[in-house]
């Protein structure tokens, strides 16, 4: 019989892109065999009812896996909705900045009228 490992991840264990793809690959490899061993236990001989209950058991298992799938791609998700939010508001904080120190206006226009790149580094802006 198959065994399955559990994959787990706690709310602030970081883990990178390539490890939650290799994990998914992983699952799905697992899921797979586990769809190979039903396809076996419908042809093989034996008593219906424990035929049953071993196929039961082994979808039970790929469910598993496909929630273990789901939460590792939600994680993904709220990671990179995370990072998209954290440079919006490094970027919103550097907006700000340039405006308090007034090398920028709030429509992000230099003193000289020019609008300025906010991935810019504008520095200071010396005239005579």
């Amino acid at each position: 019989m198959l065994n399955i490992s559990s994959i787990s991840f706690g709310a602030n264990e970081s883990y990178s892109s390539s490890d939650s793809s290799s994990q998914i690959a992983q699952l799905e490899k697992q899921k797979t065999s586990i769809q190979k061993e039903i396809e076996k236990a419908n042809q093989s001989d034996g008593d219906a009812e424990t035929k049953q209950q071993k196929i039961q058991m082994l979808y039970q298992q790929i469910q598993q896996i496909e929630m273990q799938i789901q939460q590792i791609r939600s994680q993904q998700s709220q990671k990179a909705a995370n990072q998209v939010k954290a440079n919006e508001m490094s970027s919103s904080g550097e907006k700000r900045a340039k405006e308090q120190s007034g090398l920028v206006n709030e429509e992000g226009k230099n003193k000289t009228g020019e609008k300025v790149d906010e991935e810019e580094d504008s520095g200071l802006d010396i005239q005579a």
